[in-house]
């Protein structure tokens, strides 16, 4: 396995495993002063995911934008303080109202956030027409949770 594979799998594992763990390590890194960058800092960007997630009111890696379209167009109420962290930590160039305009938006910008951890394979996307209109549709790829669960049983 390569560096990049492998940080793919600890990812996984930090969005599977308990907060309260999560919660510890992002102190004890606080705390021991690395000069590494937030945006590098990976426990910051589980974290922020994980509030994402809480808001959509989604599971973890619960992907599947034929079963969520219903509440695309629902508006959704985040703070300004997560959307400064999600624009800082992850790098976005969009704008915060643009982010957090639908629930469709903050839900596509959280497919893009699991694919800035997890890779590009994390998701599995493809055309389809719902109700007479052309959508890019979204879901988890099983196999590569599948295959994270494997390593995490080794």
């Amino acid at each position: 396995m390569n560096d990049k594979e492998f940080t793919k799998h600890i990812v996984y594992r930090l969005l599977t495993g308990p907060e309260d763990d999560l919660d510890l390590k992002i102190a004890i890194n606080l705390d021991v002063d690395y000069k590494i960058s937030i945006c590098n800092n990976l426990e910051e960007k589980i974290k922020l995911i994980r509030q994402v997630e809480k808001i959509l009111d989604v599971d973890t890696l619960d992907i599947d934008t034929k079963r969520d379209i219903d509440r695309f167009d629902e508006t959704v109420n985040v703070s300004d303080d997560l959307l400064n962290m999600l624009i800082k930590v992850f790098r976005i160039r969009k704008s915060k109202e643009t982010i957090a305009e639908t629930y469709g938006s903050l839900y596509n910008e959280l497919i893009l956030l699991y694919r800035n951890v997890l890779g590009n394979e994390i998701t599995i996307s493809q055309k389809t027409r719902i109700n007479n209109i052309q959508h890019r549709t979204h879901i988890t790829n099983q196999e590569v949770l599948n295959e994270h669960k494997s390593l995490s049983e080794l």
